[in-house]
């Protein structure tokens, strides 16, 4: 239980945003967090597949990020409405310093989870 606690939710986000220094919200990093693992721009309707959610949601999470400075969207050629996002060197830096501190944490929560269980074999 305390893994999960640790590892999801609002306030390891908030934590997450401080100690990474990353800057946007959990739906924004999941955005960039495919992109950024893409080798190629995806379609905002690719990336709302990978992501199981809504294009709509997407659009509007691709032009916050684009805003930011994190990801360039470039226009599909033969279809001017459809764009292809891709995460910009800023936007890979802070996906790692995101996974970064995830490996992190997760580490320091598995070796208080072994200390503990260190502990009690030795009683």
């Amino acid at each position: 239980m305390e893994l999960a606690y640790t590892m999801t939710g609002n306030r390891a986000h908030s934590r997450l945003r401080r100690e990474a220094g990353v800057s946007v919200d959990r739906a924004s990093l999941a955005v960039l967090r495919v992109l950024a693992a893409s080798p190629e721009p995806l379609r905002v309707g690719e990336l709302a597949d990978a992501l199981m959610v809504n294009a709509p949601h997407v659009t509007r999470e691709v032009r916050r990020l684009e805003d930011g400075g994190l990801v360039a969207t470039t226009r599909e050629p033969g279809d001017q409405r459809a764009r292809r996002a891709r995460a910009t060197g800023e936007g890979r830096e802070a996906v790692a310093r995101a996974e970064a501190t995830g490996k992190r944490w997760l580490g320091e929560a598995l070796g208080g989870a072994r200390r503990r269980n260190w502990r009690r074999r030795r009683r």
